[in-house]
């Protein structure tokens, strides 16, 4: 309040002066203007004049001071306002400072030239050797390449050490951009330094630790490394050794064969128990060549291929699904007028004949239908396989893709579903499986589209022959 006063006292006795010494010296001016017999002729009526001109400036005199009373009063509100409002924000950035201080993170508050005005705690215990900088004035290049230089900053550039701010990053900052740059430290610590402006001339930069992540990281490619190459050892095994058992296998059902020809060009009656064996012989040996023969497609099915050619499905499905062995009792229907895709031809046989073959050998019913169909979305042509068998239970539905998996007792080697998705991995595309609306499931595999220029040409030439027949 005192302050207040105070702030009134003084511009009010400036006026008053000011106000009296300006009446003093009008009725000053009058005076001497009259000329002297003139004063002494009218002394009666000059006296009732003066009275009335004083009471006048009287009036006016104290009108401009309630008047100015009243403004300094307005104004002195004002600037109470103002210190008040000041008071709260200066209250509210000590909070924040002091939060700041609290962090660990290093941080500092440039001005528009990159000169530091204020940097918290974490700053200091992160990079001591920095702080005389600052405090002298150093701007943001400069601390930073004395750091390089001192060893504060790793120099290697493989390491991730930050350049020099240059003047386009600053011309950057002041275009209102985030810099973003990965620093190390010489001791290894990894920061991951982010300027940014706050308000209109202030900037803000902080080094967020990123140690930590950057080690798992670290961690998780070379866990991956090495399981990418385990399983490409695995791989050349099994591709090793299902091509040296392959030779073998042939020959042994060449000689089970050989057997049976020979037992009956020489009418011999084998004892009961004796046939039966040799026929379980030969199936155990045809069984491991058709698993031999899947081992390795499977290892050959993503680095193989020929290179893709543009055909429409359905023009192929025909012969793949006389190659399938669905049965006689077993419907397929192949929808008409698929769009053209571009894979590799031979290899799309094989998928397809994989999984129509799959879904009639894991029917339930005698006889049954499987329809295929396809459509386009976007650079991809999605071909669907519907059953109506037993289906696939939810939760088994993502293990049928994995080698060697077997949800029935129905023979096979485990590999059908796995070359599958592997071979449309390798193309670009994806296989998925979910619940038929009805009964049994539909596998959608995702291949190349063939370019929609591609297939109008092909369509045009198609029709031609016709329209010229017509």
């Amino acid at each position: 309040m005192s302050r207040f006063l105070r702030l009134l006292l003084a511009p009010t006795i400036l006026l008053l002066a000011s106000l009296g010494g300006c009446l003093v010296s009008a009725q000053t001016g009058a005076v001497m203007d009259e000329p002297e017999s003139s004063i002494f002729q009218h002394a009666s009526f000059d006296n009732v004049v003066i009275q009335h001109a004083s009471f006048d400036n009287i009036v006016m005199m104290f009108g401009g001071i309630g008047l100015a009373i009243v403004s300094l009063s307005f104004y002195a509100v004002h600037l109470r306002r103002s210190a008040a409002r000041l008071r709260i924000d200066h209250a509210a950035d000590q909070l924040l400072i002091d939060a700041l201080d609290q962090m660990r993170a290093p941080i500092v508050i440039f001005d528009s030239d990159m000169q530091a005005v204020h940097w918290n705690s974490g700053f200091e215990g992160q990079f001591p050797q920095l702080v005389p900088l600052l405090k002298e004035g150093a701007t943001l290049q400069r601390a930073l390449r004395y750091g390089r230089q001192n060893d504060v900053f790793a120099t290697d550039p493989a390491s991730g050490a930050a350049q020099d701010l240059t003047d386009s990053t600053v011309q950057r900052l002041k275009g209102r951009d985030i810099v973003q740059q990965i620093m190390q430290t010489s001791s290894g610590n990894i920061f991951d330094l982010r300027i940014f402006p706050s308000g209109d001339r202030h900037y803000g930069a902080i080094w967020v630790d990123v140690t930590d992540a950057h080690r798992q990281q670290a961690c998780i490619i070379a866990q991956s490394r090495a399981l990418e190459l385990k399983n490409q050892q695995l791989l050349a095994f099994s591709t090793m050794v299902a091509h040296d058992l392959r030779a073998p296998l042939i020959q042994q059902s060449a000689l089970i064969g050989f057997l049976h020809e020979d037992i009956r060009a020489a009418g011999l009656d084998l004892p009961a128990q004796i046939g039966p064996l040799i026929v379980a012989l030969g199936d155990l040996s045809r069984r491991m060549t058709v698993l031999v023969g899947d081992l390795l497609d499977y290892a050959h099915a993503d680095s193989d291929q020929a290179p893709p050619e543009i055909f429409r499905p359905d023009t192929r499905l025909q012969d793949v699904v006389a190659l399938a062995a669905t049965g006689p009792d077993m419907e397929v229907v192949i929808m008409p007028d698929m769009p053209a895709v571009m894979v590799e031809p031979k290899s799309f046989d094989m998928v397809m004949r994989n999984l129509v073959a799959n879904a009639a050998k894991h029917h339930d019913r005698t006889c049954g239908c499987i329809t295929l169909r396809a459509y386009r979305t976007r650079a991809l042509v999605v071909v669907e396989i519907e059953d109506d068998g037993p289906g696939i239970a939810p939760s088994h539905r993502d293990r049928v893709f994995d080698p060697f998996t077997r949800l029935t007792h129905v023979q096979g080697t485990g590999l059908g579903l796995a070359l599958v998705r592997k071979t449309v991995l390798a193309w670009g595309g994806t296989v998925q499986l979910r619940a038929a609306p009805t009964r049994g499931c539909i596998f959608s595999v995702s291949m190349p589209a063939a370019p929609v220029a591609t297939c109008t040409r092909n369509l045009s030439l198609e029709i031609e022959p016709e329209a010229l027949q017509g």
